[in-house]
């Protein structure tokens, strides 16, 4: 058995090429990829050849990656260059020791990962390449030339330089002997440089161009190939990218990364799930302890939905302790969250990743699991805000800290009327839109796609917002999503047949589907859909479509925000916008403060009023007692008030004027909840309590659905500190901390009507009714 750092032989390269091939007929039956054995000793650093390049190379902060160089004698230079991608690595290199940072012959005092190291006369031997992540990196590419000694004929006067660039190579260098080989690396090293920068740029022509120009030059060179395939993959031709991937796997087979890109496509974009396997596990069988393969054999499982089994590989990546990278057990613990059966479990899990994500340059790491691997939209994933917010706190550079804000839950509203001609950033579209002079957006599906999106960018962490549409015609179905995720969605939207729909999916099941008969009249529709509390609301030019809203439950959990033209049948379902918005909503706790001559039905009158302004109530049911009890406060008016909160969709949580927090008993607190089938409690507090007992608090309502909202009023101040506690997602969509609201009486709220829109520019409040 070859050991995981073995390069495949050409003869194994033309077998995983028919195992690549699109086309395969009579796949065998989907079976579990097989466990790879036991883990042989850690591989040694990988040893670079000249003119080797080692391409898609990334890192997090302080992360380093370590190779070797062997310098045969005779040679009277060595090249180590280094480009591409973003992010700032930095290369360090050393004679017969890995380098340190402290530690090193040569190193490039450069910002960026454009950097080159040049040694003339280079002793023979081994040398040490370490690429030391200063912040993180992506993309970036590393290769080694060396240029050896020529001899020298008798009489033979010195020939000019071929060309000026290597002139000036040789000038800058200082080395006096000349070497043809270094003007074709040039060339192709200018090449690469010169396809990136037109990618970059988004000229997809002339990056094919520069590229299939540097493969000529350089046909054993498989970076070229696979580059070329990035270009196809980007502008959606999977069956070209596929090719070209085939053809730089069949000269260099060990890009383990590549290949499991390969077995993804090959299984979600190709349908070609056998195939997919089979890639796996040659893969497999070749690299027996490499944590890549097994992890790409368990998210091969989960998409089987053969969870156990996913779940059984990916622990055991965990398992295998010291010879696994931080980087792998994070990865592993990724793929692991989505497939634990219980809250209790997802939470401990996200403490192992947070526990990683301490380590030295692995924050990066953690924050581009979440991107990648959407973790946001699990129900507990405040745990991630709040390390997101601590993250870019700490950030050291302006790139890392816009990085870190990115997966923060948005706090603007997005607001388009094209009458430029073109869409901001706030919005990002699954294919190019086409937008005409007189400020429409035309969104049609192309002829094999069933859907064309348009996503509200930093949305996926939003709890409460809203996304109200102006179209002018449409074909197919038209939704406006919330919180779309893997399975789970709530969508507001109608279809040509004359009907309209507010729906709840979970995990991919209908739950909840309100629908009705809706003629749609000639000209302009302002369509929306706003979550707000624990309710739905779908509103057409500004008028409920349905008498109630529809109820969402507590471990939904999040996802994104916007609209899309759908038809089963592919390229029939398009769109015209001609306004679009959405954003964050206000959250809005209410607390009662009857007048001392209202009667109990005024009271409710006074509140059935404002229920749609709010997201929880908060009314005086109970006290705590000198000895830290918690006693009721009786009053006629709780069940009509139950009923008032269940109809609107707005959180119950039962006011406890507290005396001393420190004397509270939490497990009361959650028997009293549940006994009375509330959403939860609001502690009115004289003194905030103490970071150790927020702590606490949150994990004793661990498995639980149940809010406890600590509130802080000042009768002085006009203003309020409010901290929410919960297992799961909650009101404020921000990480989990005190914060200052704004109090406002009822009274000096404009009158608003009772079913319109909220207003989405109104701030977080505490409301005294």
């Amino acid at each position: 058995m070859l050991k995981s750092n073995a390069i495949l032989t050409r003869a194994a390269g033309r077998a995983l090429c028919a195992a690549l091939a699109l086309r395969i007929a009579g796949a065998a039956p989907e079976t579990m990829p097989p466990a790879p054995p036991e883990r042989a000793e850690t591989a040694p650093a990988p040893a670079l050849a000249t003119g080797q390049t080692i391409s898609n190379l990334f890192g997090a902060a302080d992360s380093f990656r370590h190779f070797t160089i062997a310098v045969p004698t005779g040679q009277v230079g060595l090249a180590v260059a280094m480009g591409g991608g973003a992010g700032d690595a930095d290369l360090y290199l050393r004679l017969t020791a890995p380098p340190t940072l402290h530690d090193y012959d040569c190193r490039p005092f450069v910002l960026g990962n454009e950097e080159e190291i040049k040694v003339e006369n280079p002793a023979a031997g081994i040398w040490h390449l370490m690429a030391h992540g200063y912040s993180a990196y992506t993309g970036a590419w590393i290769r080694v030339s060396l240029a050896a000694a020529q001899p020298a004929v008798a009489g033979d006067p010195a020939e000019p330089y071929r060309d000026m660039e290597l002139a000036l190579y040789y000038e800058l260098c200082g080395f006096t002997s000349r070497n043809e080989n270094w003007t074709s690396e040039l060339r192709a090293q200018a090449l690469r440089q010169e396809g990136w920068n037109a990618f970059n740029a988004g000229d997809f022509t002339n990056a094919v161009k520069a590229w299939t120009q540097w493969h000529a030059i350089e046909p054993d060179n498989a970076d070229s190939l696979s580059l070329i395939g990035d270009v196809h993959l980007h502008t959606g031709d999977i069956e070209q990218a596929m090719e070209y991937y085939r053809r730089s796997l069949d000269i260099y087979p060990g890009q383990i990364e590549l290949a499991m890109r390969c077995a993804r496509l090959l299984d979600t974009a190709a349908g070609q799930s056998g195939p997919a396997r089979d890639l796996l596990n040659f893969y497999a069988r070749i690299f027996p302890n490499n944590s890549m393969v097994t992890l790409a054999q368990a998210a091969w499982l989960v998409r089987r939905r053969r969870y156990d089994e996913a779940r059984s590989l990916a622990q055991q990546v965990i398992a295998d302790g010291a010879d696994k990278s931080d980087a792998d057990k994070l990865q592993a613990l990724t793929l692991m969250h989505g497939l634990l059966p219980g809250m209790r479990e997802r939470f401990d899990n996200l403490c192992a990743m947070l526990a990683i994500a301490d380590h030295p340059g692995m924050a990066g790491a953690l924050a581009s699991n979440i991107r990648e691997h959407d973790l946001l939209i699990h129900p507990e994933s405040w745990m991630l805000l709040n390390f997101l917010a601590r993250a870019a706190d700490r950030a050291k550079t302006p790139e890392q800290r816009q990085f870190f804000n990115s997966l923060l839950p948005r706090r603007t509203l997005a607001i388009e009327e094209f009458r430029h001609g073109r869409m901001s950033r706030d919005w990002a579209a699954s294919k190019d839109e086409n937008l005409l002079q007189d400020g429409r957006l035309i969104l049609n599906t192309a002829v094999q796609q069933s859907e064309v999106a348009l996503r509200l960018v930093r949305s996926e962490s939003m709890p409460n917002g809203f996304v109200e549409t102006l179209i002018e015609n449409s074909r197919g179905f038209f939704w406006i999503y919330a919180r779309r995720g893997s399975g789970n969605m709530t969508r507001f939207g109608f279809d040509e047949d004359g009907r309209i729909y507010l729906q709840l999916w979970i995990n991919g099941q209908l739950l909840v589907n309100y629908n009705r008969v809706w003629y749609r009249q000639p000209g302009m529709a302002r369509l929306r859909l706003e979550l707000r509390g624990d309710g739905a609301f779908g509103f057409v030019d500004n008028t409920p479509a349905f008498n109630a809203p529809l109820s969402i439950p507590y471990d939904m959990g999040l996802g994104w925000w916007g609209f899309a033209p759908w038809s089963q049948q592919p390229g029939a379902a398009g769109a015209v916008v001609r306004q679009l918005q959405g954003g964050p909503l206000p959250v809005r706790v209410g607390i009662p403060a009857a007048g001392p001559d209202e009667s109990p039905d005024d009271n409710i009158q006074r509140l059935k009023g404002r229920m749609h302004e709010l997201s929880a109530l908060a009314p005086g049911w109970y006290r705590q007692q000198e000895n830290g009890a918690i006693a009721e406060i009786k009053t006629n008016a709780n069940l009509d008030l139950r009923l008032l909160c269940r109809y609107y969709r707005v959180r119950l949580l039962p006011s406890v004027a507290v005396g001393d927090p420190r004397r509270l008993d939490l497990g009361q607190l959650i028997n009293l909840a549940h006994s009375n089938r509330i959403d939860g409690l609001t502690l009115l507090v004289k003194k905030m309590p103490d970071p150790a007992w927020l702590e606490s608090a949150e994990a004793a309502l661990l498995n639980t659905s149940l809010t406890l909202m600590v509130v802080l009023l000042d009768e002085n101040q006009p203003s309020a500190l409010a901290r929410e506690i919960c297992a799961h997602v909650g009101l404020f969509p921000a990480p989990r901390r005190t914060l200052t609201l704004p109090v406002i009486e009822g009274k000096a709220l404009s009158p608003v009507s009772e079913h319109s829109p909220m207003d989405a520019a109104a701030p977080s409040a505490v409301l005294i009714l």
